[in-house]
């Protein structure tokens, strides 16, 4: 991966308003596609694996969802961040029959297989931090998330 941030403070979104966790995922896969960091085909690639592969998670702080697709979709390391202004349903990643209200989206827009790993390892080692909770609270826009993940991720 490149010195460069994964994370962009022009794809972070600050109390996004989606009725479902489709729309969500469309606005996110949308702006990755208009950033030039994901092919045309990206959006509908998160939709079509996140039916057979969900990406809901309840962690120690907050509810998240990891939505993405194949590298082969992607051009360039990229994350789009929404956190929501009210909570959308997804189904859990290691239970599918169990719904999750997810609170942030963590799309990972991934053009390097290698990383895909370590980077959804050391997200999910950044959301077992229940201090994360009240930290994300107390943001009141995105630039504060951007610093905050940038910060508490390293990434």
């Amino acid at each position: 991966m490149s010195g460069r941030t994964i994370f962009d403070p022009d794809l972070i979104f600050w109390d996004l308003k989606g009725a479902s966790a489709e729309e969500c995922l469309h606005f996110l896969g949308d702006a990755l596609e208009q950033a030039g960091k994901a092919k045309g085909d990206y959006t509908d690639a998160v939709l079509k694996r996140e039916a057979v592969y969900p990406t809901g998670l309840k962690t120690p702080s907050i509810s998240i969802a990891i939505p993405h697709a194949n590298p082969s979709n992607a051009i360039e390391n990229a994350f789009a961040v929404a956190k929501l202004e009210q909570p959308v349903v997804f189904r859990h990643m290691a239970d599918e029959e169990q719904e999750v209200s997810v609170e942030l989206i963590l799309m990972m827009c991934i053009a390097e297989p290698q990383i895909h790993a370590p980077l959804l390892r050391r997200i999910l080692e950044v959301f077992s931090d229940q201090s994360m909770e009240q930290e994300i609270h107390s943001c009141r826009r995105s630039e504060e998330l951007y610093e905050l993940l940038q910060r508490k991720t390293g990434i």
